[in-house]
This record gives C-alpha cells, structure tokens and sequence, in this order.
C-alpha cells in the first residue's frame, strides 16, 4: 500500500471516529437527537471546521442541556398541580378548565385556560424551537458539499460525457464516411475491372532496361541507349550503368573489335559524336575496385596514360590487375566524365565500358565464366 493511501486512510478514520464522538457526547450532554445528528454530519462535511467549534461550545451544551433538565422537570411538576376548575371571570361559578365557556352565562373560558397553562407572560411564540451551531454547521456542511458536489463532481463528469459522447459520434462520422469511401473505391475498382475485360487497353511500352535486357546484340543495345547517354560531372550517367550491366552478361570481345575506332582527342573534342565506338589503349591503373551495387560484378576505376585520364567500368576478368598495374583496356565509349580531384580541382576524362586485354577475355563468351 502506498504511503499517499495510507495517509487518506488515517485522515478519513480520524474525521470518521471524531464525527461519532460529537454526536455521542452532544447526544449525551443534551439528550437530542437533532443536535447530535448535526453535529455528526458537521464533522464529516466540514470537520476542519466542526471539530474545533464542538470542543469550544461543549461547556455550553453541557449547561443547555441541564436547563433542559430542569425544564423538563418543572413542567411535569406543573403539569401535576394543575386544577382541574377554575372561576368563571364574568359570573364566578366553577367551570372546567377543558370547558370552552362558562355553563352558566356562557362566558368564554378557554383564553383563561391558555393563560394559566402557560404562566403569566408567555405565549405559544415563545416555545419555539432554536436551531443549534450543530445544525447550523450541517446545513452549511451541506451547502458546500451540494456545491462541491455539483460544480466539482457532477458538472465535470456531465462535460466529459458530452465531450466523450462527441468524439464518439466525430469517430461513427468518420467510419461512415470511411466505409463509404472504401465502398465507392470498390465500385470504381468493378467498374474499371469490368471495362477492361470489355476493351482492354494495349500494353504499355517498354522501358529502355525492359528492352535493353531482352537484346544480346551490340549493336541494338548502342541504338537503344545512345541517345539518352550524356557527359557527365561526379555521377555516371545512368545509361552508362546500364550499358555496364548488360555488358556484363553479353558483351564479347569480338563485339568490342567491330566497333569502329576513336581516340582521345577525338572524344574530348566532341564527345556525342564519338559515342558507342571504340577506344584502346594502355595505361597505368590508378584505382579500381569492385561494383556490385547492380547486382552483377563490375570494376569500376581510373586510368592514366599521357596525362590522358579515363573512367571505366570493366566485365568479365580483371585477373591479378591492381592499382598502379599497367594493362590495355578496350571499351565503348559512353561519352565525358568530370569529377572533383584531390586537389581542389576538376579532372576530365572519357568515360568507357570494356574489357582488359587479357587472354581469358579474348575467349569467346568469357564474360558467362567469369560470373
């Protein structure tokens, strides 16, 4: 149990035990009920308040409720010696004190009787009840608790279940509309279904991959991807991936031989007009290392020869070629490739797919044992 439980614990006894010893000892010190009940529900409405109050009047409850002793036994002496007749005030014959007038002369009697009964100087008004603190204090007790009870209690409860009561009519809204759309969605969805099996549309073109994938000539792959091949700066072209993958599964070097040969100057100086030939030479590996981010294996790295840069992507074998090897590299040109150079600036190369000059290449459809 947590300490914060175990003190409302405590505190609600202690209000509880102390209520009912008000109410015992008021009962005990005046002998009503009312005033014991009031100060009863005092305690446990408004004990912070009662309690105190309680123990500063109780003296005074206890003389209240020894006048109401000695009241009460003076009236039932009184009520002992009453006569039972009285002078008539008007003829002086004996009448009955419950007799309403005089038999004689029928003079009225019962305001004589009224008087005596009650004793000179007092009337019915006079015997009325006082309200005690005890009672007071509940009705008060009751006022703030009905106060509490409403405004703190029920008016927050009434708000939260309207406001509990609006979101759950937003959120039926929103399932309806919901449920709606989904049934509209489904009637488009039966409709469109329905027109295609009556006219059903021709198929959409192939991409240039689709097509690309679907060809092993050489000559139809460069007609398809020359004309979306362009130069490039820090990014290969995505053409030139392409190419690279198809060359990968395809390419020969027979292929490579019957394309019509360039160089590099050629290319630097207009590069559409040179692509898809071919470009040999040897020169020094300055980097290379492995690509297979398009799911086949390519090696991709830099060449120079001659202060003649080229960015290639080689297939098929690269055998024991690292960098700084020297070998000759044969490749379809894809186009211009500049990229930022360790130095700050910008270095300029052409950018070619092919194959070393190795024997294992030279081997007609080398590329299928080298995967």
């Amino acid at each position: 149990m947590s300490p914060t439980l175990t003190s409302v614990i405590s505190v609600c006894a202690l209000v509880f035990a102390t209520s009912i010893w008000m109410a015992i000892d008021a009962y005990r010190l005046t002998h009503r009920i009312v005033e014991a009940a009031g100060w009863f529900f005092s305690g446990l409405l408004l004990w912070i308040v009662a309690f105190p109050m309680y123990l500063f009047r109780r003296p005074g409850l206890r003389n209240a409720g020894q006048r109401v002793q000695l009241s009460s036994a003076a009236i039932d002496a009184g009520a002992s010696s009453t006569p039972t007749t009285m002078p008539c005030p008007a003829c002086g014959n004996q009448v009955s004190t419950a007799a309403a007038a005089c038999p004689k002369c029928g003079h009225p009697v019962a305001a004589g009787v009224l008087r005596q009964a009650n004793g000179p100087g007092t009337s019915a008004s006079h015997a009325g009840w006082r309200p005690s603190p005890g009672f007071l204090l509940l009705l008060v007790g009751l006022a703030i608790g009905g106060g509490y009870g409403y405004y703190g209690v029920y008016a927050p409860a009434q708000e939260r279940a309207e406001a509990e009561r609006a979101e759950a009519e937003r959120q039926a809204a929103e399932a309806a509309l919901e449920k709606e759309r989904l049934q509209d969605q489904a009637e488009q969805d039966r409709v469109e279904h329905e027109r295609q099996q009556a006219d059903p549309t021709p198929d959409r073109e192939m991409t240039v991959g689709e097509k690309l994938a679907s060809t092993a000539n050489i000559a139809d792959a460069l007609a398809l991807l020359l004309p979306t091949l362009k130069d490039t700066e820090n990014e290969l072209d995505p053409g030139t991936m392409l190419f690279a993958v198809w060359a990968a599964m395809h390419l020969t070097w027979a292929d490579l031989l019957q394309q019509p040969e360039t160089h590099y100057g050629l290319v630097m100086k207009d590069a559409d007009a040179e692509r898809g030939n071919r470009m040999c030479g040897g020169a020094s590996i300055v980097e290379i290392a492995v690509d297979d981010s398009a799911g086949v294996k390519l090696y991709r790295g830099i060449m120079i020869a001659n202060y003649h840069v080229a960015s290639f992507i080689a297939v098929g074998s690269t055998g024991h070629l690292v960098e700084r090897s020297h070998a000759r590299f044969c490749g379809i040109v894809m186009g211009r490739h500049s990229y930022a150079n360790a130095g700050g600036g910008t270095t300029h190369s052409v950018s070619l797919v092919g194959m070393f000059d190795l024997p294992e290449n030279r081997v007609a459809n080398a590329h299928a044992a080298a995967e």
